[in-house]
This record gives structure tokens, sequence and C-alpha cells, in this order.
């Protein structure tokens, strides 16, 4: 009999992880008459029961499953290592699912089989690996420590499947870095080969996987941070540069009618590059709601549980042996062209650079310009002093010597208290800690899956630059920015005085040869005077003769206007102590959120939320701390865990930082 309320059953309830319903669900079963229905013994169409949908439940909420091991012990039915169709226990779903407080449950109070194996022989640690889940694999493989002998290699834990792989084999099968970096460190054997003779440097090989590689073969020490910045490939970059430069270049080579095409082509491309400008920082930030299914409400989850979780398709379809097959120059140009790699946008910037600066130097070099060099000769000189400092600002930024934008280092300080807790079946929090990088993160901070890291005081994703601007490099961007915009203001007049000049140059050649094919003696050929509709007659000859200039002027406005306004943007952040992300962002962060209408009052609507910041603390001293690294009034962002009070900004010692999540925020000085 299947008993229902609101349309949900049993089953669907425990995936869904809705605790409430399911005990309303076993009082309704247990008051039908005459004969209740077993509730232990419901199971879909492929034998999993209520337990196997409890442990893949779409929360880690071990309520439901509390509850249905204590109605099990007071029947004395034995049901923890039940079995569906693929002998998967819910053990196993529970450890796949990557549901460390439901395994904990499921092992010392249900005192489920740490071995337990699915047909295919994986264990739940197996799984674990397969599915990339750390904290899970390491309570396992602790639990069946503290279970085995003393003595036992550490190596040994886990066990092996039919085709004898380890948790090390599919930890390399998914590419998972961090488990393949632990797994290492506990002293697994990257030589071992199973029962096909295929060892996991074999795989990383076949896989073409040069981090793995380098860390099975020991070329690395696995004991470094799963993450590191994400190196531009200025190669790339340059590549896009010339690309585009070609294109933007025909404007002074080609005639027109040839020339405009691709250029309109390239300012398409150029202003989708403006509109990613500064976005796509994409990661998990702290203070902000952590990204899962705890926060919809149970009924909205629609949680729908797997016949079976097999991991046997997966690992075939990684055994099969790849040669690493040469790549001819022309192949890889088109996949580059294809497939746009993150140095694009920073190639597009590079080449508008590369076009301005040979408009430039058409401007002193070509004799169709000899007019401007010769009367605007100090004003050229002054534009490229600016044009050279912006341009070596950007290689200090993004090239020659790269500005670090605040990366959080402290993994080798957290990892071993993250551990300590993942043995005590305590999950990462998502919401103090970093879910990539594990690490615990500052106020502030963000992961950047672009940069790979996570960055304190994140402001925003600069695609320009090829990094985020962040706590330590928020300044130097600042000024390049300034300079930037100074530098495009500064080619906006130069090509309306080029424009001006060469148009009167067209008008006053056009009225002398008026005046020779008419053989009259009364128009004023030295006549300085032009109406705008003498402009616009020459407007055709300027765009058929000086193409060039006309792209310089549209994109240095089209440009100085955007970077205009986001200068305004990063001034005004200045003087409020903001970052641009959390301008944008900020009803996500419950530090920057104050409820108008009281703590207590209902319904919260949107207009009842405020921004309130507190590290707004006056326009002075906001800029004092922008500006300065030392000193009174400086903020290290890499050590700030809470919000500051008036008695300044709180900080964790070193000392806590490797203990429990309880003691993190405690413990606090000010500075």
């Amino acid at each position: 009999m299947d008993v229902q309320y609101d349309g949900q059953n049993a089953l669907r309830a425990a995936a869904n992880g809705d605790f409430p319903l399911v005990v309303l669900l076993w009082g309704m079963a247990m008051a039908v008459q005459p004969q209740p229905p077993d509730m232990l013994a419901v199971a879909d169409a492929d034998g999993n029961t209520l337990l196997h949908h409890a442990a893949a439940s779409a929360v880690d909420a071990p309520d439901t499953l509390h509850f249905l091991l204590q109605q099990m012990h007071a029947r004395g039915d034995a049901l923890i290592d039940s079995r569906n169709a693929a002998k998967e226990t819910p053990l196993i779903r529970a450890a796949h699912a990557g549901n460390l407080r439901i395994v904990d449950a499921l092992l010392t109070v249900g005192r489920a089989s740490v071995l337990a194996k699915d047909a295919q022989g994986n264990t739940a640690a197996h799984h674990a690996a397969s599915q990339g889940h750390l904290w899970v694999l390491h309570y396992l493989l602790e639990y069946e420590r503290r279970m085995s002998p003393e003595g036992t290699p550490l190596a040994f834990f886990g066990g092996l499947c039919v085709n004898e792989d380890d948790v090390l084999h599919y930890a390399c099968v998914n590419e998972h870095k961090a488990i393949v970096q632990y797994l290492l460190k506990r002293g697994y054997n990257p030589n071992r080969a199973d029962a096909e003779g295929t060892t996991c440097l074999d795989i990383a090989q076949s896989k073409s996987v040069p981090w793995m590689v380098d860390y099975l073969s020991g070329e690395k020490s696995a004991n470094e941070a799963p993450t590191s910045f994400r190196q531009t490939r200025v190669g790339y970059a340059l590549f896009y540069a010339l690309m585009m430069f070609k294109i933007l270049a025909t404007s002074h080579i080609f005639p027109w009618w040839l020339s405009l095409p691709l250029i309109l082509f390239a300012l398409m491309k150029s202003l989708a590059g403006f509109k990613g400008h500064g976005k796509g920082h994409g990661g998990h930030s702290h203070g902000g709601a952590a990204k899962n299914l705890e926060n919809v409400h149970p009924s909205k989850r629609d949680v729908v549980v797997a016949p079976s979780v097999s991991l046997v398709k997966t690992h075939a379809g990684a055994n099969a042996s790849s040669k690493k097959t040469s790549c001819s120059p022309l192949k890889k140009i088109r996949f580059l062209i294809k497939n746009p790699q993150p140095e694009a946008p920073m190639g597009i910037w590079l080449a508008w650079v590369m076009f301005f600066t040979m408009f430039y130097i058409v401007m002193w070099a070509a004799n169709d310009y000899a007019t401007i060099a010769d009367k605007y000769q100090v004003f050229l000189i002054i534009l490229g002093v600016f044009h050279v400092i912006m341009l070596a600002v950007w290689l200090r930024l993004a090239v020659l010597y790269p500005s670090d934008p605040g990366t959080i280092t402290s993994f080798h300080d957290d990892i071993d208290g993250l551990l300590e807790d993942a043995t005590r079946g305590i999950p990462l929090d998502p919401v103090t800690h970093c879910r990539t990088c594990l690490v615990l993160k500052p106020m502030r901070s963000k992961h950047c899956n672009k940069c790979g890291v996570c960055i304190a005081r994140l402001d925003h994703h600069c695609t320009w630059i090829n990094r985020c601007v962040g706590y330590g490099n928020h300044r130097i961007f600042v000024v390049f920015l300034l300079l930037h915009v100074t530098v495009l203001l500064g080619y906006v007049s130069l090509a309306l005085i080029v424009s001006y000049e060469q148009i009167r140059i067209m008008h006053d050649e056009r009225v002398e040869e008026y005046a020779v094919r008419s053989n009259s003696t009364s128009i004023d050929v030295t006549s300085t005077s032009m109406s705008s509709l003498d402009v616009w007659i020459e407007i055709p000859g300027l765009i058929s003769g000086y193409l060039i200039v006309l792209i310089v002027l549209i994109w240095a406005m089209l440009a100085a206007g955007a970077l205009g306004l986001m200068a305004k943007q990063h001034i005004g952040n200045m003087f409020t102590n903001l970052t641009v992300n959390e301008q944008i962002n900020w009803r996500r962060y419950s530090y920057l959120t104050k409820q108008t209408n009281g703590p207590f009052s209902k319904p919260v609507t949107s207009k009842s939320i405020v921004l309130s910041n507190p590290f707004d603390r006056s326009a002075m001293h906001n800029l004092k701390e922008f500006w300065t690294r030392s000193g009174r009034d400086a903020v290290d962002y890499r050590k700030v865990f809470s919000a500051p009070t008036e008695k300044g900004f709180a900080t964790v010692p070193e000392a806590h930082r490797a203990e429990s999540k309880e003691v993190h925020f405690s413990g606090v000085q000010a500075v």
C-alpha cells in the first residue's frame, strides 16, 4: 500500500530530505487497519528502500535517517546493509552523493559495513573517490583504519573492486586533483597495476593530464595546494592580437569598401568583449548563501534517485589507451579560432593598442599628415608619453611582473583542521570555506573560476589583464584605468584634429579646383570659413581616404565613455569602501544587508532590505585605507574574518586557523 500526502510518498519525501513529511507519512501508515504496511520494506522498482532514498538525499541532513534507524532498532531488523538490484547499500549511496553526516550516522549509529561492495566490487570509498568527495573519503578511510588491526598500512584501506582498482585509480580516472594529492600523501602506490595491468600513471599518461603525470611520477610534490593561480599564456594573447590587428590595419592599407566590412566585424567582437569586461568572476563568496538545495523548500526540490550508481562505464572508458597525437599548426589555429581561450579578450584589447600605436606612428611618418606633425608636435609628444606609461602599467599588471590580486594561500594552515572535522563527521561549510581551494575564506573574498583561486577583497575579474582585481592590485588597476581614459580622450582629440585638418585640406582643394574649372576670379580660395554643409560634403572623401582616422575616433569615443563610467564607479567605491562585486551582489551578503522594519517583521520584501556597509568608516578614512598598505589605516583583508566593530577589525590569530570551525571566529583581536 502506497501511503501519500499531497501527491508525495515516503520514498520521495526521504529523497527530498523532508523529515517532517516522512514522520507524517509514517504515522499515517501506522494508522492503517487492520494491518499497517511495513514502511521499512517499501522499495522502488530497482530495490531502493527508504534507507537508500534517505542516504541519497539532496541534502546532507541525517534527521530522516536517524528516525528510520530508530524504527529499525525498535523492531530488531537488520536492514542497514540492505541492497538494491545493483547490490548497493545505503552507505554506498550516501558516499556517492557526498553526504558526510549521513555516512557518519550509518557507520556510528547503524553500524553499517564500511567494506560492503556493489555488483562490481566497488566499496563506498571507491564511490567517494570517483565523485570527488574528499571529506567522505577521508572519513571512510579513517573509520576503516580505526576498525583495522594496528599497523595495517594506510594504502591498504578502501578495498579493491573486481578489476582490482583501488581508490587512487578512481580518483585518477575522474581527474580529481585534491583527492589524487591526498591519496599520494597517504602512501598509495601510483605504480600498482590492476587486473588489466593498468597503473595510475598509465591512466594519467593516456588521458594526457600534465598535473597528474607530474604528481604520480614524483616530478611535483603532492603536498602542494590543489589550486594555483592560472597563468596567462602570452603566446595565445599575441595570436589573438595579431589576428585582430591584421583586420584593423586594413583601414590604412586596403580600399575602404574592402576594409570596412572587416572593421565592422572587429568592432562587434570588441563590443562583445566590452560586454563581458569585469564580469564572469563566477565563484563562491564568503557571506553568500550556499548554492545548494538546503535553501529550497523540501516540497520544491523534486529530487530523483537514480536506480543505481554504477562506476563501470566511467572506468571502462578511461582504461582505453590513447596515444597523444601531434597537432599541426593549422589545426591548432583552427582550434583557437573556434574555441576562444581566456586570453582572447586580452588579445582583442592588445590589438586595439597596437592599432592606436600604428595610428600614432602614421601621424609622424606619413606625408599625408605632415601638417599634423608640424602644428601639433607638443600635443603628439605628450600623448605619446601617456601612451607609453599606460602600456608600461598594463605590462606590470598583466605580463612582465604580474601583480598578485590577493591570492589566499592558507591551504597548509587550514587543511589539517578540515580533515580533523571530516573525521568527526563535520563537513566543510561552503559559506566560510572554499570548496575548491580548501581554505578558510576571509571576509569579502571570493573564488574566481577563471583565475582558479580565492581572492581577498575581490573587486572583479578583468579580462584585459586576464586576472582578478582584488586587495593586492586594486590600487595599480585604478591608476591603469585613469591612464587608459586619459589616453583615449587624447586619441579622441587627435582624431578630431586630424579629421578637421583633412576636411579643411579637401575643402580647399575642392574650392580651388572649382575656381580653376569655372575660370572665376570672384572665388576666394584663401578663405578659412566652412559651413556645416561643406563639412558633410567632405565626409565621403574622409571615409574613402582616411578610414583609419574615423575608426580611431569611433572606438576611442566608445571606449572612453565605457571606461569613464567604470572609473567613476571605482572612484565612488573608494569613497564608500565597496567593491564592484559587493555593489552588484550586496543582497547576497548578510554583512551588507539591514532589515528596515525589524528582524521579526513579516513579510520580508526587497524594499525592507537596504544596503548597510560596516566597512564604510568615512570617506577620508576609506581613501586612506585604499591607498595604504602599512600604518594605522591599512587593513590586510587576507586576515579579516568578520565585519568591523567600533573597536576595529576582527582577525583570527594564526594559532587558531587549524582548529575546528567553532573556534575559527573566536579569540579575535582588534587591529
